[in-house]
């Protein structure tokens, strides 16, 4: 892979707003972004390697068929944001805003989220596969047709998620709060499915497949 010549976060100054558009097929290697806004931007298509991210804003931004791998985001907002068709590998977010992103068709793999607000934010046809998630807020987020392998949810609030046509392989549910919850059509496969612990007061189970694996 080459590094791209078009780097739209090379002169970005702190507190400093660009509505760009950017689409680029090249891979943009250990950049290091501070406190830059990028509301209403739309970027395509890049790729962000061992990236380091920290205090950034991308508020109603359009993040297509993008991809982060092996990189730190930190306090970013990516409140509204369309993140449609985009891969993320192997990446820590701490303390990000997702609330009403649009995350549909996202590929997700070995990614920690810790104490990261998702609240009304929408999955749907996502992959999640070795997921964490520990001290978020994902009530009302939209899991519907989506699919959970070795998903862990560690001390969050799922109050309202509709996970309608989701499928369950080996997830855990671990001091997390659910009420309310949309579980109908859903397969929950695996031995290690965990909801001991979950509170859920007013969930449907309509025609739900459980089968141990």
């Amino acid at each position: 892979m080459q590094s791209a010549k078009l780097n739209p976060f090379k002169t970005c100054r702190p507190n400093l707003e660009h509505k760009v558009q950017i689409t680029s097929l090249k891979t943009l290697f250990h950049l290091n972004i501070s406190e830059c806004i990028f509301n209403q931007a739309t970027l395509k298509r890049l790729t962000l390697y061992k990236a380091i991210m920290n205090d950034s804003h991308f508020f109603e931004a359009k993040l297509i068929k993008n991809s982060i791998e092996d990189s730190t985001i930190n306090h970013s907002f990516f409140n509204s944001s369309k993140f449609s068709n985009s891969n993320f590998f192997s990446t820590t977010f701490l303390n990000c805003d997702f609330e009403k992103a649009e995350l549909l068709s996202c590929l997700f793999k070995k990614n920690e989220f810790t104490g990261c607000n998702f609240i009304a934010a929408d999955f749907t046809t996502a992959l999640l596969n070795k997921v964490t998630f520990s001290n978020c807020d994902l009530s009302n987020v939209n899991l519907s047709n989506t699919l959970l392998v070795e998903t862990k949810f560690n001390n969050c609030n799922l109050e309202g998620v509709n996970f309608e046509h989701s499928h369950f392989l080996k997830v855990s549910f671990n001091n997390s709060k659910l009420g309310n919850n949309n579980f109908d059509f859903a397969q929950l496969n695996g031995d290690e499915l965990d909801l001991h612990k979950a509170y859920l007061s007013g969930s449907t189970f309509k025609n739900t497949t459980y089968r141990n694996i």
